[in-house]
C-alpha cells in the first residue's frame, strides 16, 4: 500500500514527502527506510500514548525523482 501512495505521489509530480514515526515502533522505521526515507530529525517527548508516557517522534523525509 505504501508503494502504491508513492507512486501515485510521482505521477502527480509531488517533490517531497514527509512522515513521523513513534521512536519504538522500530518496524515501520526500516519499512520507510527501506522505502528510501531518511530520518532528518528527533523531537524528544512529542507524542504523549495512551500508556501515559511521552515517546520521541522520529521525523523522515523522502524527495522523490522526476522523470
Amino acid at each position: 500500500m505504501t508503494e502504491r501512495l508513492l507512486q501515485l505521489a510521482k505521477n502527480e509530480k509531488m517533490h517531497r514527502i514527509e512522515l513521523t514515526v513513534v521512536a519504538e515502533n522500530k518496524i515501520a522505521l526500516r519499512l520507510y527506510g527501506k522505502l528510501g526515507f531518511q530520518i532528518e530529525g528527533v523531537s524528544k517527548d512529542a507524542f504523549y500514548s495512551q500508556d501515559s508516557k511521552y515517546h520521541n517522534i522520529v521525523n523522515m523525509g523522502l524527495i522523490l525523482p522526476q522523470r
